[in-house]
């Protein structure tokens, strides 16, 4: 009962103030909106995609929700302000590893308007809703692809949650499904970009493999994103070794899980 008093009383409140630029009668409504969506798949259990119309930053926008745990994601993006480290005033090339259904690409958007963001995703899933969501934003580019060492194929475990996709092996419970994969290099490449701003990610474990044995300096000038160390044997200092030329910051989010914000020394 606690739980569902603080998801609907003291969370959703929160989101739908965040979601409506402060606009009183906007913010009621949309609170509406986001209490409908919850009740309607946990008690109701509709499936069909929630058409959610929400304001930020003096931007619209329209997506379709599906999971009572996208509420949660929206919640860490715009109240929580995970990604909320702007040390570029103005970047021109974001790259959204793991972009899931586009909730950082469209954070970033609202505050970036004409960076070219491209948002990477692999789960065919989600990458349909990433399409979606993101159909009407020209800025904002798609690619179905893991991020890895090679470029190729790799396998892909996809569990019941719509995060719990990964390069690595999670439950043993999961799906395996193969995807296309490519390097940060070559993504960089297909493009027509020699450094990116900004690279976030949020790639479950696939982060250790991903930022071994490269030049991380040639690739970014800063990088934000989330060490899962539970899902590997990586040290943390192991990992933070491949941005010796960046000053970093940890932040620790929960138990072997940080933020790292990284900026290139000058």
């Amino acid at each position: 009962m606690a739980y569902i008093f603080k998801v609907f009383f003291i969370t959703t409140p929160r989101l739908a103030s965040k979601l409506s630029d402060g606009n009183l009668f906007r913010m009621i409504f949309t609170l509406f909106s986001l209490w409908y969506f919850q009740v309607s798949r946990k008690l109701i259990k509709y499936t069909k995609d929630y058409k959610f119309k929400f304001i930020y930053h003096k931007k619209t926008f329209t997506i379709y929700l599906r999971y009572p745990m996208d509420v949660a994601v929206l919640r860490e993006v715009f109240v929580d302000k995970e990604y909320s480290w702007f040390p570029i005033e103005k970047p021109k090339y974001i790259i959204d590893l793991g972009a899931h259904f586009g909730d950082t690409a469209l954070y970033y958007h609202a505050h970036f308007p004409q960076a070219k963001i491209i948002a990477v995703e692999p789960s065919p899933e989600n990458f349909k809703r990433l399409q979606k969501n993101t159909k009407d934003i020209s800025q904002i580019i798609i690619v179905q692809a893991a991020v890895g060492e090679v470029t190729g194929f790799t396998d892909l475990h996809i569990d019941k949650s719509s995060l719990g996709v990964s390069v690595q092996k999670r439950s043993g419970n999961e799906t395996i499904i193969k995807v296309p994969q490519i390097t940060l290099t070559d993504l960089l490449k297909e493009f027509s970009i020699q450094k990116a701003d900004v690279i976030k990610f949020d790639i479950e474990g696939a982060e250790f493999s991903l930022f071994n044995n490269i030049q991380t300096e040639e690739i970014s000038k800063t990088f934000i994103g989330e060490i899962h160390l539970d899902l590997t044997n990586i040290e943390l200092q192991t990992f933070k070794n491949n941005f010796s030329k960046f000053d970093t910051t940890l932040i620790k989010i929960k138990d072997h899980r940080f933020m790292m914000r990284a900026k290139l020394k000058e």
